[in-house]
């Protein structure tokens, strides 16, 4: 994961799990839990580079494929909540 700063980008101290759920809930068309996974709640390649492009809308993170495929809604608010609080920190 590559975070790229963003003197535009407000800092934040903890990214919002409901909304990292809801983002990945609209995009999968199905209500995921916060320890649901990705993949097992039909996310393929295609979603996750979605979702990757709109997390980098959104919080100008850019997290790579096998993260997102691999992920839950709680883990990915940690992981981009990590990559905010360090900025240019590589994981």
């Amino acid at each position: 994961m590559d975070v790229l700063p963003d003197p535009a980008c407000k800092p934040v101290d903890q990214v919002d799990l409901a909304e990292v759920r809801a983002m990945i809930s609209e995009l999968l068309g199905v209500d995921v839990p916060d320890d649901g996974t990705f993949i097992g709640h039909g996310g393929d390649s295609f979603h996750a580079v979605v979702l990757i492009a709109r997390i980098y809308e959104q919080w100008k993170v850019e997290l790579d494929l096998v993260t997102v495929l691999n992920s839950t809604p709680g883990g990915l608010s940690r992981t981009l909540t990590t990559a905010l609080v360090n900025p240019g920190r590589t994981a």
